[in-house]
């Protein structure tokens, strides 16, 4: 989704910035399945299209491709945040590596988000209301909470481990509507 928006960006240093992210995530991504020694067999479930309502997810400005692409990302995140307290140490220490690493993702969005928004107050009250979109989008393609009561249920991962994921989503929501201008309207 980075590479997407990559080719929608308005200038070179953003373009850069977003192949750099995609880079970051194919990277995340080895890590992450050099962690599973035989991948499980799961039969494949088409992630659900994204709504496209006004100028939301899915339009063709790039804040808001940016949007989706953010969320997608940081709800990952958020599970990793969840898994850097698994028992196994090595578990743990990928999963905190790579949600360390995703901070100059934050660091680039809500950057980019608090320029548009800078420039246009309306922008950032429509992504706003694309903030909430994305994120129901995303909960219904990546269901992660469920899984996560389900390991914590079976012992494979502590009760904090909900409280990692849900504070850290509050916080970074916090920081992205206060970026788009809207925080406390």
């Amino acid at each position: 989704m980075y590479l997407a928006c990559r080719d929608r960006s308005p200038g070179l240093d953003a373009r850069l910035a977003l192949d750099r992210l995609a880079q970051d995530e194919g990277m995340h991504a080895d890590s992450i399945s050099a962690l599973v020694a035989e991948p499980p067999a799961v039969a494949f479930t088409p992630m659900p299209a994204p709504v496209a309502v006004g100028r939301g997810i899915g339009a063709e400005a790039w804040p808001s491709a940016l949007m989706s692409a953010f969320a997608l990302d940081q709800a990952a995140t958020a599970a990793l945040l969840a898994l850097s307290l698994a028992p196994d140490a090595v578990v743990a220490a990928v999963a905190q590596r790579i949600a360390d690493e995703e901070c100059a993702h934050q660091a680039f969005a809500i950057g980019a988000f608090r320029l548009v928004a800078d420039v246009d107050t309306s922008v950032g009250a429509r992504l706003a209301a694309e903030m909430i979109q994305s994120r129901d989008w995303v909960q219904q393609a990546y269901p992660r909470r469920r899984a996560l009561e389900e390991l914590v249920n079976s012992g494979v991962l502590p009760s904090e481990a909900r409280k990692a994921h849900d504070t850290f989503l509050a916080s970074l929501g916090d920081r992205v509507q206060e970026a788009l201008g809207v925080l406390g309207c």
